[in-house]
């Protein structure tokens, strides 16, 4: 009978310690799972960085109005901040603004804005225009966010009377 008493009396004792053991596991398991998705939110987030982008409207050598730079490249995980700035010297202190659209739809955008003389518009109602700015006077700055929509290329351009097809860039997201 002692025996058999300690028999049932280690087995018990085993039994509770693999029990206790095995909801450690499970919540263990819990835990590293929501580590795991704690993690990618994260990276997420990390992926999506901030690219700074300083565009300026200058004349050219010609006096004609132009972008400096005229050709961008970012990576389409990247949110663009743009610092845009009004460097216009000329006689004539030329107002700038800066649309950003699909490439080949800056003749379609120029009418646009012909259409509604040159006004600021509601972009909403064009799918093909994806930011419009106001207009900024010589020596004035705007800063804007424009998130790409995956990898393309766009446009970007000034719709002042005269002032495309000169001055005109494109921004390619890889």
């Amino acid at each position: 009978m002692k025996l058999s008493s300690r028999f049932l009396i280690i087995f018990f004792l085993f039994f509770i310690i693999a029990c206790n053991s095995s909801e450690k596991k499970q919540s263990k398991k819990v835990d590293d799972k929501s580590l795991v998705e704690g993690s990618k939110q994260l990276s997420t987030k990390a992926e999506k960085e901030v690219f700074e982008v300083r565009l300026i409207a200058i004349e050219n050598a010609e006096g004609l109005p132009s972008f400096e730079p005229m050709d961008i490249n970012v990576s389409s995980t990247n949110t663009l901040k743009f610092y845009y700035q009004n460097h216009s010297t000329s006689a004539e202190s030329f107002n700038h603004n800066i649309v950003i659209v699909d490439e080949g739809m800056e003749e379609e955008a120029i009418k646009v804005y012909e259409e509604n003389k040159f006004e600021e518009l509601n972009i909403e109602n064009y799918h093909f225009i994806y930011y419009a700015s106001k207009l900024i006077e010589p020596g004035e700055e705007i800063v804007f966010e424009f998130i790409p929509s995956g990898t393309k290329i766009y446009s970007y351009i000034c719709t002042q009377p005269n002032h495309y097809p000169h001055q005109v860039g494109r921004l390619k997201v890889d």
